[in-house]
This record gives C-alpha cells, sequence and structure tokens, in this order.
C-alpha cells in the first residue's frame, strides 16, 4: 500500500513538472503569446513615432587654448505662437564655465536684490553661451540627413530652458521638415503612467521608457515642480522631450540622478516660460520675502523656534489656520520691494494675484513667471487673531549678465 501511495506522487509531481514547463515554454515564447507580439509591435511604433522627434543638438565653444570642443544635448521642434522654434536645457547651450560663476538660487538663503546691505554691484552674475549650435536631423526613412544651425533666442537660467531659431532661411526650411512636439496637459499625469523618452549620449537617438515615480517632485537643483521617472536617462539626455503614451510632452529631461532617473521642468511649467522666451532671456523677478509653508511651520520642533514663531504656531493653531494651504514669511531682505511695502516677518501670505498660494513654490513660481505688479492677500497676527489686508509689490529683477 506504501509503495502504490509513492507511486501516486511521483506521478502527480511528474504531472505538476510537465505543466510547469509547458507554461514557461510558453511564457517564453512570444509566437505563443500574442499579446506580448502586439506589446512588441506598439513600443516599436512609438519608439520610431518618439524618434522622430527627439534629436541631438551639439554646442560648439572655444577653451583656453582657442581650440573648438563640443558637447551635445537633445532638443526638439516645438511651435510658439505660429512659429519655429528648438527646445532644449539652457545648461546645453552655455558654456562649460565653473559652475561657482552660475545664478543659481538657493531656496534656503535670501536672495540677492539691488539696494540691499547684502548686494555687491560689482559682483554680477554671469551666464556665458556658447558661440555656435546645431541639430542634427535624420529623417525617419534616411532621405534626409543634415545639420540644422540655430541661434539663442531666450533662456531662463533658474528653469533650465532654452529656446533656439534658425540661424539662416536655408536652416529655417530645413527645419520645417523636422516633426513637431506638442505640450501634454500636465494635470492628467499620475504616478505610474508610462513614459518614453530619447537620449543623445553617442553618435545616435537612444529610445527608452519607464515610469512616473512622481509628478510633483522637488529637488534642490530647482526652484519649481519637477517629474520624477524611473527611466534609464545616459548623459547626452538634457533638454530631451519626455512623452507620454499619446506622444504628447509631459516635460525635458534636464537631470539625472545616481540611479539613471530623470528629472524636469513639466509641460505646464513649460507653457508658461516658452512665450516669454521669444522676448529674450528670463532674468529670475523676486519681492526679497523668504518664506516657509504653513504646514512646514507647524511641523517644526517648537524648540528650534524663535518666541515670535512659536507664537505664531499657536495663534494659527487657535485660529484654525493650521491645516490651511499659504505660506508665512519668515525673513524681510532689508530695502527689497516687499520690505518697501511693508511686510514683515510673521505674516502669512493667502492668495498672490487672486490665486491661492498652497506652497512656497508656487509662490516663487508666480512670482518669477507672472506680471510684475503683484497684489498679495495676507493675514497679518495681532493679539492672537488674524487680519486680512491686500499689498501691492512691483517685483523686481535679479542682476544677471547674459553673454
Amino acid at each position: 500500500m506504501k509503495i502504490k501511495r509513492l507511486s501516486v506522487v511521483a506521478i502527480v509531481v511528474i504531472i505538476f513538472l510537465a505543466v510547469f514547463n509547458f507554461a514557461i515554454t510558453q511564457i517564453q515564447s512570444s509566437e505563443k503569446l500574442p499579446y506580448f507580439g502586439v506589446l512588441q509591435q506598439e513600443l516599436r511604433i512609438m519608439r520610431e513615432t518618439i524618434s522622430s522627434k527627439a534629436h541631438k543638438i551639439v554646442t560648439v565653444f572655444r577653451n583656453e587654448m582657442k581650440i573648438n570642443q563640443f558637447t551635445s544635448g537633445t532638443c526638439s521642434h516645438i511651435m510658439i505662437g505660429g512659429k519655429d522654434y528648438v527646445m532644449t536645457a539652457s545648461h546645453v547651450v552655455e558654456k562649460p564655465i565653473k559652475k561657482e560663476a552660475h545664478a543659481k538660487v538657493n531656496a534656503n538663503e535670501i536672495p540677492e536684490i539691488p539696494g540691499s546691505p547684502r548686494y555687491n554691484q560689482t559682483d554680477k552674475n554671469v551666464i556665458k553661451f556658447s558661440e555656435r549650435f546645431f541639430m542634427e536631423y535624420v529623417a525617419q526613412d534616411n532621405s534626409l540627413s543634415q545639420n540644422i544651425y540655430l541661434k539663442i533666442v531666450g533662456v531662463s537660467h533658474d528653469y533650465d530652458v532654452a529656446i533656439l531659431e534658425p540661424l539662416t532661411e536655408k536652416d529655417a526650411l530645413a527645419l520645417k521638415k523636422v516633426p513637431t512636439v506638442s505640450l501634454a496637459d500636465y494635470s492628467t499625469v499620475k504616478i505610474g503612467d508610462l513614459v518614453f523618452g530619447n537620449s543623445a549620449p553617442l553618435k545616435d537617438i537612444a529610445f527608452s521608457w519607464g515610469y512616473v515615480m512622481d509628478a510633483n517632485a522637488k529637488s534642490d537643483s530647482y526652484l519649481f515642480k519637477v517629474f520624477r521617472v524611473d527611466l534609464y536617462a545616459a548623459p547626452g539626455s538634457s533638454g530631451g522631450p519626455l512623452f507620454n503614451l499619446e506622444g504628447e510632452v509631459i516635460g525635458i529631461m534636464n537631470l539625472i540622478d545616481n540611479l539613471g532617473g530623470a528629472y524636469g521642468p513639466t509641460s505646464d511649467i513649460l507653457e508658461r516660460i516658452l512665450p516669454l522666451l521669444t522676448k529674450g532671456h528670463l532674468a529670475p523677478k523676486m519681492i526679497g520675502a523668504v518664506v516657509m509653508d504653513v504646514e512646514t511651520l507647524m511641523n517644526s520642533d517648537s524648540d528650534l523656534l524663535n518666541p515670535n514663531f512659536l507664537y505664531l504656531k499657536e495663534s494659527l493653531k487657535n485660529s484654525g489656520l493650521d491645516k490651511c494651504d499659504a505660506v508665512v514669511i519668515i525673513e524681510i531682505v532689508p530695502s527689497s520691494p516687499a520690505a518697501l511695502a511693508g511686510l514683515k516677518a510673521g505674516y502669512v501670505i493667502e492668495k498672490i494675484n487672486g490665486k491661492p498660494v498652497k506652497n512656497a513654490m508656487e509662490l516663487i513660481n508666480e512670482v518669477r513667471l507672472g506680471p510684475d505688479d503683484i497684489s498679495l492677500e495676507i493675514l497679518i497676527p495681532e493679539n492672537g487673531q488674524f487680519y486680512k489686508n491686500i499689498f501691492y509689490i512691483n517685483s523686481e529683477k535679479q542682476n544677471m549678465v547674459f553673454q
């Protein structure tokens, strides 16, 4: 009886192994899984579509020995106001000079404002550009391969975006043959969305795909929200368009982390920046107020806060404003527009130009990309309560020199 039971077990094991082996064979064979072949076909079509819309951009500069050197990034052809432009990252077209000469603004530091005691008129932020650029365009059917020479139209250094236009009429005619990209509605982008990109690390454009890991990420390198995608991006990806399944651009890839993931400005930011860049270089604007999210203040360690902000924290909580979407002014730059308007540390900013302020990042973006004349709806703390008032400020451009 025992031997018979063993035989039955052996037969069951053999049948299981046979079924398992058959299943593995099925998975490994794309011919026996029709949907796998369909997926491969869809990816191939997407690759061909995207590869025709992302191109290598080469910048030519001279080193200290007056010898031409080359760097490359990725770019795309975009229409702005019915006119042809090439979109890429600003650092792609800048000269590779020392980082300390760049005018990156640290969100945790007080910005330098002309007229303030800390501002040195002789210490200028200089942004230098390369002398020559060209886009390498290869038609999808290889019927056309040429370099389209370009010139800079406008650059936003702090948003790391640049647009260029054809250098000559011949280049303009050539650019019209290049497929254009269109910006996606960024409000529809969700974590987990499939995305596609191209990079140009060497000779050819490389296709890659991944997923949106964060649609509203923060980066120490930028003062605005960025996407974060789990997508392999090699050096040379900078300025390259990132596509959704519809072939629309959700942003451009400007920064690569240590894991190969990519970050960059989102399409809703680009929608605001690009029309401004058609009028020239975009110098940062500021009002001279250092701010903090109300949520950040409420979660701060009370032992580390000075008495004024500890009292403000208690007042916000007692007034039911501790969970509101707003920002608190924590410091004012002397002689800045904010100081001249009468703003003070401890004031709570609810709205800017009639728009609710959810966080410090949105406030900074509205100051920089909105009109020069700014209206702020403020909650002023007094005796444990808050009173509303409106302040009008004229924003000031940061002192920058573009060469």
